[in-house]
């Protein structure tokens, strides 16, 4: 056990389960991993988690928990992206020459996904195409990628080698997967394909090691704190004690030599410096996103866009204790992200009466903004209202919200 292990000892804590499997090139040498979501006990289906939570948690098990220092050393690790993380602005918490963003078969060339993807790459992230086989896969995606895995099950190894031809004339890098013969091997080695994966070279291989809990409440605490440019060193400091989990991960961050290694600290305000608050947004957006196991990740948005137009309301309307009305309105959908009854949310956390009155029963100016913002989110323009404000002025700031959150979340980007 190290010395985070037993210093978080007391604390819940799961199995954190991720699969390698390696690339290896001619010789038969490793020179990258796929990194595989797990789910319990192992299982290789995903059925307890949604595709964007999966791709985070891999990450977050890979980088904070297990470190990549044991699970793939050196060399660049593969990770599957689905579309619907790709049409986000996904917080990468590995830089560039670590991660190759594996994009699932199931995506098609959407605009969308097009401009995700050179943006990706104008950063330096490498794309990798998965299971492409002629006719099935959008070839629109071959344009934008550095990496095309050619899948061995929905083709020969002839048709492989075949289809592998104009790509490699292009420059591009060509995997052979789910390779399960030595005949098979060779055929596509021959024909220049230069790396390979499956099943004749190595199976995925489980990892397991202690993935310790994070309390919902203290990472959105953190997240939100944050987002404020006058942000106080000291305030983030006690909001990351407050938790034994974030201080577990966010130390593990630093600490992980493959990404840090002219720092190493003792203390979590070390910690903080050698971070900086992008990097520590970007990790505990991370952390969130992975805990949001079924549930979709457009709620995060929803609930920082809640906060910070109740943040306005109040502003507007000149009330004092604007810190009251972000944290409710982050609050307002704690519940949902979290799969907990609203009740039992709100008596788990440490609520002043006024706080508590919103959520539960919407009392007071709380409750009201809270109102307000149900109205304008379902276009009942009658019901609409707060204090004596106009609804042009409630309308700005919900379009004023609106710019805030992309804003944030448009910083949560790659090292």
């Amino acid at each position: 056990m190290t010395k985070l292990d037993a210093a978080v000892s007391g604390r819940p804590a799961v199995q954190a389960l991720v699969a390698r499997q390696p690339i290896v090139d001619a010789q038969m040498g490793v020179v990258a991993y796929e990194l595989l979501y797990r789910g319990v006990y192992g299982a290789a289906m995903a059925t307890d988690i949604d595709p964007p939570a999966a791709t985070a948690s891999v990450l977050v098990d890979a980088i904070l928990e297990l470190g990549l220092e044991q699970l793939v050393g050196d060399r660049p690790m593969y990770v599957n992206f689905p579309e619907g993380l790709l049409e986000g602005d996904a917080p990468l918490a590995a830089p560039p020459d670590r991660l190759v963003i594996e994009v699932l078969e199931s995506v098609r060339g959407t605009p969308v996904v097009i401009e995700a993807l050179a943006a990706y790459r104008a950063r330096g992230y490498r794309i990798a195409i998965d299971d492409y086989v002629p006719g099935r896969g959008d070839p629109l995606l071959l344009e934008h990628a550095d990496i095309v895995k050619l899948d061995l099950d929905g083709m020969s190894a002839e048709e492989a080698a075949q289809c592998a031809q104009p790509m490699l004339a292009r420059g591009l890098t060509c995997i052979a997967e789910k390779v399960e013969s030595r005949a098979q091997f060779v055929t596509c080695r021959d024909a220049g394909i230069q790396l390979f994966q499956g099943f004749f070279l190595h199976r995925p291989e489980n990892f397991y090691g202690r993935r310790i809990a994070v309390d919902g409440f203290a990472a959105f605490q953190l997240l939100a704190a944050l987002q404020g440019m006058d942000w106080k060193r000291r305030e983030v400091e006690q909001l990351i004690a407050s938790d034994a989990g974030l201080s577990y991960r966010l130390l593990r961050a630093v600490q992980t030599a493959s990404f840090y290694a002219t720092h190493r600290v003792s203390t979590l305000s070390q910690a903080i410096v050698a971070l900086g608050r992008d990097a520590l947004v970007r990790i505990v957006s991370l952390i969130t996103l992975s805990r949001l196991r079924g549930r979709p990740v457009e709620l995060i948005r929803s609930a920082l866009h809640r906060a910070r137009m109740c943040e306005l309301l109040a502003e507007q309307a000149r009330l004092a204790e604007g810190g009251a009305f972000f944290m409710v309105g982050l609050l307002s959908l704690m519940p949902a992200m979290l799969g907990e009854d609203l009740g039992a949310t709100v008596e788990s956390l440490p609520l002043g009466a006024d706080v508590r009155g919103a959520l539960l029963d919407r009392s007071g100016d709380l409750g009201a903004a809270l109102d307000c913002i149900d109205a304008v989110e379902q276009a009942a323009w009658s019901r609409a209202h707060f204090r004596d404000l106009s609804l042009a002025a409630i309308n700005a700031a919900y379009v004023e919200a609106c710019g805030w959150m992309e804003e944030s979340l448009a910083k949560i980007e790659s090292f």
